[in-house]
């Protein structure tokens, strides 16, 4: 079997290092104390914003760089050290464009979040901002001109022809991501932001190769890092999709399915992936 010198773990937040009742892997943080013992480095990579994630990079210990908004800012202890924000012409396009469609949608600048109509999926996220984050409401027609979006998420629930109107906006806004990030909510970065580029980002400031990390998720977003890391998988909880673009597969998010992984290959005496 083929082996790695994990030096770097990249890992996924939600549906990965958190339960359905959004609590940590209750093994992680043992785990993570013999990773360092080891000098294996820990790092999280989550669409989340920075607001809602901090949290959880206080309570995991992370003092090295960290991604937000699915790539599109890095920070570490807290300090945006990187962003990538949509060009201000091609945001508000965007949004008159999902407002004529009634599709909503939830953003944010350095500032706040914006919010125009409501879904089951973004009420959801919209609920873990309450006392972090000041949340707006966009009227229909109103004109965002303040400020630069480095993040939109819509959800597609309630709208058949999303295929289409990725194809349409991308062919009109060139210069933005628009993807699939979980079930049916998509999200809209700058182009060249993805889970995968901050990882890059992550692993050059460090210096470590990218055949050197490993990366965890679970969902669509993490397949931009699954694809250039040395070694990557996925939880048991994923989509089929995912699980086949992972090398591996561990147990889901509700049975410590990364700290499991970990154990097992990381802080085993036989343990297939090391480090030197």
């Amino acid at each position: 079997m083929k082996c790695f010198m994990i030096k770097l773990i990249v890992c996924d937040l939600d549906g990965t290092l958190l339960n359905d009742r959004k609590q940590l892997d209750s093994q992680i943080l043992p785990v993570l104390d013999a990773l360092r013992k080891k000098h294996i480095l820990f790092t999280l990579a989550t669409g989340r914003n920075e607001a809602i994630a901090r949290d959880y990079v206080d309570q995991l210990g992370i003092e090295i760089p960290y991604a937000a908004d699915n790539g599109a800012n890095i920070y570490c202890r807290h300090r945006l050290l990187q962003s990538e924000s949509l060009q201000k012409k091609d945001s508000e396009w965007i949004l008159t464009r999902l407002m004529e469609e009634g599709i909503p949608f939830t953003f944010f600048d350095q500032q706040c979040g914006y919010s125009f109509s409501s879904s089951k999926k973004l009420n959801e996220i919209r609920g873990l901002f309450s006392g972090r984050l000041k949340l707006k409401q966009v009227r229909e027609n109103a004109v965002f001109a303040d400020g630069d979006i480095y993040k939109l998420t819509l959800d597609s629930a309630e709208y058949p022809d999303i295929e289409n109107l990725v194809r349409e906006v991308t062919e009109k806004c060139p210069k933005i991501a628009f993807k699939r990030s979980e079930d049916s909510l998509y999200t809209i970065t700058a182009a060249g932001t993805s889970k995968g580029q901050a990882l890059k980002s992550i692993a050059g400031a460090l210096k470590i190769e990218l055949c050197d990390v490993l990366s965890i998720g679970d969902n669509f977003n993490d397949i931009a890092m699954f694809e250039i890391s040395g070694h990557s998988v996925a939880m048991g909880n994923s989509d089929s999709l995912v699980k086949q673009s992972a090398d591996e597969v561990t147990l889901s998010h509700n049975e410590n399915g990364v700290s499991q992984y970990l154990i097992r290959k990381l802080l085993n005496s036989k343990e297939e992936l090391w480090t030197s």
